[in-house]
């Protein structure tokens, strides 16, 4: 909607034409949906894209010089700064095995047809969840110097406080650490000053896609084994499925989103939505496939879809993971708003950029709507 108001179907067939042109040259999806992530560059798959080397970062970048993706995006806990988390909104965009989604609505009710369970949330998912998400007590090796170990993502607090030592295991096994009844990426952890990074506003959640787990915590010498897609097939047939639905051609939109889902590591059902069923099916199976590459923000913009999705109010995640020692250590989760307190849109003249003042003086262009 936004740059191509009137649905002119010369332009849906212009992108159309354009994109056959690129799948003639013989690129294919590669098998692995994980190792298109990591180096050596997969270059069955991706058109363009970059390795990470030492003088070639990614993130972050400090003095010049770059660390990887690790120290932005690892845990509190994990003594790292966790600057970005995912929703549950974008947790619950990823399927059941089944091809079914866990919830029917954002008020968490759940799908009975997809065999969810929300206290044992973490199974039977897609595999890109397992790429894309990091959840509480999902295993991880950190390599941190003397700190190094492998254990869970441990956030979670005590279920019964007013037991004290509860955990059967009083130190870490491999550094040593002194354990506790509350997990070490928990809020008590950081409370209790046993990490000295801020424990920022939490969903639960941590982003996985981008992280080196055989990788440290933050090294300018190490070569992380991080690759940056600008362009890959996967997209394009997304793209393409977007053209084929405009154009009307379900059936035909369908079977190129189906051929990412059919990745031999992936494999999940071919979807069979129709109609406006289909546009939300579309919408989440890009949000999954393409996560952190530079699309989601974008795509919101051009569909004109930002209410109610960059204006997320509130923003639902975990609001409390618990562990019951007395339970077998059974985790215990609840849902709902973590974050209720948002700007609203403020509405569709923010879907364009105010052009600079020095720009409309040199030039006498006009100014975009709704900018002074």
């Amino acid at each position: 909607p936004l740059n191509n108001p009137s649905n002119d179907i010369a332009k849906w067939q212009a992108a159309e034409a354009a994109h056959e042109a690129v799948f003639a040259l013989g690129f294919s999806l590669h098998p692995s949906h994980v190792e298109v992530q990591r180096e050596p560059l997969k270059e069955d798959e991706v058109i363009f894209g970059r390795e990470f080397t030492i003088q070639n970062g990614t993130e972050s970048r400090a003095f010049g010089l770059a660390w990887g993706y690790n120290y932005d995006f690892w845990p509190a806990g994990f003594d790292a700064q966790q600057k970005q988390v995912p929703t549950q909104k974008f947790v619950n965009m990823h399927q059941m095995t089944n091809g079914e989604y866990p919830y029917l609505d954002e008020n968490f009710t759940v799908n009975p047809a997809s065999g969810h369970d929300p206290q044992n949330p973490f199974v039977n998912r897609d595999p890109r969840f397992y790429l894309n998400i990091l959840y509480p007590d999902a295993p991880v090796n950190i390599i941190d110097g003397g700190r190094s170990t492998v254990r869970t993502y441990e956030y979670w607090e005590d279920a019964n406080p007013d037991i004290p030592n509860e955990n059967p295991t009083g130190t870490d096994p491999i550094n040593d650490a002194v354990l506790f009844d509350f997990g070490r990426d928990s809020r008590t952890y950081f409370v209790e000053g046993r990490t000295p990074f801020h424990w920022n506003i939490q969903t639960g959640y941590v982003f996985n896609k981008l992280l080196d787990f055989n990788g440290p915590r933050a090294d300018f010498q190490f070569d992380y084994n991080n690759v940056t897609t600008f362009i890959r097939l996967s997209e394009l047939y997304l793209n393409y499925a977007e053209i084929q639905i405009a154009l009307g051609n379900e059936e035909e939109a369908r079977n190129y989103i189906n051929l990412i889902r059919a990745r031999p590591s992936v494999n999940m059902p071919p979807i069979t939505a129709s109609g406006t069923d289909l546009v939300q099916v579309y919408r989440n199976e890009r949000a999954v496939e393409l996560s952190l590459e530079d699309h989601r923000f974008w795509d919101l913009l051009r569909w004109k879809a930002a209410p109610g999705n960059i204006d997320q109010n509130p923003v639902n995640g975990l609001t409390s993971v618990t562990k019951d020692w007395s339970d077998g250590g059974r985790l215990i989760f609840e849902y709902g708003p973590v974050v209720d307190q948002r700007e609203p849109w403020p509405g569709d003249f923010y879907y364009l950029m105010p052009i600079p003042r020095d720009e409309i003086n040199r030039t006498g262009i006009e100014q975009n709507p709704g900018y002074q």
